[in-house]
């Protein structure tokens, strides 16, 4: 009895030596792999970071309502192609295009505030796809669009004034309309948000504005400003939204993202939206966003028109669409233009400098091999080049012209009350 006695507790004590040990390498292991996967998520975002436009940085300025908007009289040599799959070569080729932003904070000529008499003036409200990224001045929409209604109504005063400021959402594009677009007096809006709209907050470069909708990044009674110490709060106390919005967050899952998907996040290729993602504008904020812009700017005397460019979700354009019939506004959806526009491209004389170019840059096997052609269009599937808003203003023109010819016709004065 004494001797199993002995056995038993020595055996006692074994189990408990190898008990300590495997939890030892227990730890050990999954500190290990703590570690190795902090590693490699720094490693995976030095390989591939998220795109950035830091190049663009000298044409922002600090603001009191929003996070930031054009700086009054900036100007730079931008390179094409930032953003997508084929950036790469767009980098390699150098090419680059002026941005240079005028004394009101606009990108194209001067103009006058407060409005002269007898002036009609057209106002783009929308993000980076009006402002005109990745395109010259000279053919982005808003000043084909001007060229045009010049010509058409030769004995009345026409300027179309571009108000499009790059990464702006439906909201920001509401406070920024609220606090100085309407100060433009524009007769005429023309209103196209949504791709900043439907991003995933998850994937933002920014930890201020990461896993957080716009309308809490930017208060509409507060601003930006006033709202940075609760921002500041909420990162130094790193209040994400639940765990997989952490992993999200993470340059590793970023990477894996792009490696499996492709350069778009893969929400985008979906048609469902996930309900546990915090995206920058939900679709209902988006409706609302949209009738609220209506609202002013029709309480201004100015008529409204939306435009989509750009949205890859498909309950954003439909969301649009239905703003727009609700109102009974003009509506042009141009997603599909991009997949149908490449003959149509090429079949144009007066593209042929900006076709050239891009084929320098991109190879004629790549330009035609993209689904639909796209390439011909845009650059990253989502910013139109010289090309696709040459198409754009192909399809927009016709309504505008309409618009202004109604106007005329009445007898409406230049921001006339409705």
């Amino acid at each position: 009895m004494r001797k199993q006695t002995r056995i038993g507790k020595a055996g006692a004590a074994g189990i408990g030596r190898r008990l300590l040990f495997w939890s030892a390498f227990a730890l050990i292991c999954f500190l290990a792999t703590l570690i190795g996967l902090v590693c490699l998520n720094q490693a995976a975002g030095k390989l591939r970071p998220q795109p950035r436009a830091d190049v663009y940085k000298p044409i922002y300025d600090s603001d009191q309502w929003l996070p930031f908007v054009l700086k009054p009289g900036a100007r730079i040599d931008a390179p094409y192609g930032v953003y997508g799959q084929y950036s790469e070569l767009f980098a390699r080729s150098d090419a680059t295009y002026e941005l240079s932003i005028n004394s009101q904070g606009c990108r194209g000529p001067e103009f006058a505030l407060p409005k002269p008499p007898g002036v009609l003036r057209v106002v783009l409200l929308g993000d980076s796809s009006t402002f005109g990224w990745d395109t010259p001045l000279e053919k982005t929409y808003g000043r084909l669009l001007e060229d045009a209604l010049q010509q058409r109504f030769s004995g009345q005063t026409i300027e179309v004034v571009n108000a499009g400021e790059p990464n702006f959402s439906s909201w920001f594009g509401l406070i920024h309309l609220e606090h100085r677009v309407l100060s433009f007096e524009p007769d005429l809006l023309l209103v196209s948000f949504g791709r900043n709209d439907e991003l995933d907050t998850a994937f933002s470069p920014q930890d201020l504005s990461r896993n957080l909708p716009d309308k809490q990044l930017v208060p509409r009674e507060l601003g930006f400003t006033a709202n940075m110490e609760w921002l500041t709060k909420r990162c130094q106390g790193n209040q994400a939204r639940g765990p997989r919005n952490v992993l999200r967050s993470t340059a590793l899952y970023r990477l894996l993202v792009r490696l499996i998907y492709g350069e778009q996040q893969y929400e985008d290729r979906g048609i469902e939206l996930p309900e546990d993602v915090v995206y920058r504008v939900s679709v209902q904020d988006y409706e609302d966003n949209l009738r609220e812009i209506a609202r002013l700017a029709r309480a201004a005397g100015a008529d409204v028109l939306f435009i989509e460019i750009g949205v890859l979700h498909p309950q954003y354009r439909e969301a649009m669409a239905r703003v727009a019939d609700e109102l009974g506004a003009p509506f042009l959806g141009t997603f599909d233009l991009q997949m149908i526009s490449s003959d149509w491209i090429k079949a144009q004389p007066r593209l042929a400098q900006d076709r050239e170019l891009f084929l320098s840059i991109l190879g004629e096997p790549a330009m035609n091999s993209s689904p639909g052609g796209w390439l011909w269009y845009t650059t990253d599937f989502c910013h139109p080049n010289a090309m696709g808003h040459a198409v754009i203003h192909r399809d927009l023109a016709p309504l505008v012209i309409e618009i202004i010819q109604r106007r005329l016709a009445v007898g409406r004065s230049p921001s006339s009350v409705l």
